[in-house]
């Protein structure tokens, strides 16, 4: 996977911009809230976060899973406020920068714009992603989807996996349906187990599986 935009932006200034910080946050953190002005640019380095939004009913609805290397905050740059809220489902870091700092970067730089516009259609297509495997039929190729888009946010065959009822809120399943699909992913040999929360992928046999 490409580096995160703050590493492009470093590259091409030789070096990290001035302003430019790590820190930590714990599960439950709201890393971004909805109708909020961001005043930093983060990205989420280590851990797990869910993209939720406020729905014409006033609850909170979960969207996807944030990727790690994808810029937030950038709505900032309109002068407009946040349009959603990420929540950390585990602990982790961030980097982050000032938005007046990348605004004077971007004076400087203006082709930065377009790695901006690029991150901004990476979210777009992330959530239609999501979305699309929502609707997917059948317990089994749902968790196979998902697992094969985590792979791909993290640019990994070993994945680190959220908790199996983050990813249940996630595909608005129960919990016991996640644990039940994964076990079943294992028994067919789709996937290895390396620990409780990380497993690896076998090279083509999740797609395969929703292939059949």
């Amino acid at each position: 996977m490409a580096a995160c935009v703050l590493g492009r932006l470093a590259q091409r200034n030789d070096g990290l911009p001035h302003g430019i910080r790590e820190r930590r946050f714990g599960k439950g953190d709201k890393l971004l809230v909805q109708g909020e002005m961001a005043t930093v640019f983060g990205v989420l380095k280590v851990g797990h976060a869910v993209i939720q939004r406020r729905g014409p009913d006033q609850c909170e609805h979960v969207l996807g899973m944030l990727s790690r290397k994808m810029l937030f905050g950038k709505s900032a740059l309109l002068n407009q406020v946040n349009g959603f809220t990420f929540v950390a489902t585990s602990a982790g870091r961030v980097c982050e920068i000032p938005v007046e700092v990348v605004k004077r970067l971007l004076a400087q730089q203006p082709q930065f714009h377009d790695l901006l516009i690029r991150d901004r259609m990476q979210v777009l297509e992330l959530l239609a992603d999501w979305t699309q495997i929502v609707r997917i039929r059948g317990l089994r190729e749902q968790v196979s989807a998902a697992l094969l888009l985590l792979s791909q946010q993290q640019g990994s065959h070993v994945v680190d996996l959220p908790s199996q009822a983050v990813l249940a809120r996630v595909l608005n399943v129960r919990r016991e349906s996640i644990q039940r699909g994964i076990k079943q992913l294992v028994a067919e040999g789709r996937i290895r187990r390396l620990g409780r929360s990380r497993i690896e992928l076998v090279p083509g046999s999740l797609l395969a599986a929703l292939q059949d």
